[in-house]
């Protein structure tokens, strides 16, 4: 009975700490789409903290691993808790940032271009393959300080770039990005209205 209570109790624990780490990655990723920061200081950022918070908590992973070897436990304390970091600094900078102080700058366009992607087919129970082709968009421009970002862009807007080069008509050489200093002093792009 005690067994099977523990075993409930570890299974529930992994599906809990696989799920709050898959939140944890996603946020950080989109969260590091609309952050003009250095990605590898925000990431060596997290892996230090999480490093120095291994040497305490990393006992507390025996429950959900099941076993005492330190390497292991100390590995899955780095990656759940990097992902936690990782969101919690671009979460606290964008969420804590003052939207009523947003500049408008003037981005010159690099580059517009769609990129080729499919979806996942399921032909058979627990086998997939790859499905239908479907097409994203994205612009590359540059801020006024020489930095570059890549821009996802709708349909509409990659079509009014990138088309008017047929059309013989001035294709447009810049856009307006509305930018805004994070809570820590890392600048946000902020979203578009649907134009």
């Amino acid at each position: 009975m005690a067994k099977s209570t523990t075993s409930v109790w570890r299974t529930f624990g992994i599906i809990t700490v696989t799920l709050a780490v898959i939140i944890f990655y996603g946020t950080a990723i989109t969260l590091f789409g609309m952050t003009l920061v250095s990605r590898l200081a925000v990431i060596g950022a997290a892996i230090g903290f999480s490093a120095l918070t291994a040497l305490v908590f990393w006992r507390k992973w025996r429950r959900i691993t099941g076993t005492q070897n330190a390497v292991i436990n100390v590995i899955c304390h780095l990656i759940a808790i990097t992902g936690l970091f990782l969101a919690l600094i671009l979460g606290v900078n964008y969420f804590g940032r003052n939207t009523s102080d947003s500049v408008t700058v003037r981005a010159e366009i690099v580059k517009v271009y769609s990129e080729t992607r499919h979806r996942m087919k399921r032909v058979a129970r627990n086998r997939y393959t790859q499905g239908e082709p479907y097409k994203v968009y994205f612009m590359d421009v540059r801020l006024p300080d020489g930095r570059e970002c890549k821009r996802s862009v709708s349909l509409q807007r990659y079509n009014h770039y990138a088309r008017s080069n047929y059309r013989r008509s001035e294709r447009p050489d810049s856009v307006d990005l509305f930018l805004t200093k994070g809570a820590l002093d890392m600048t946000i792009i902020e979203r578009e209205s649907n134009k």
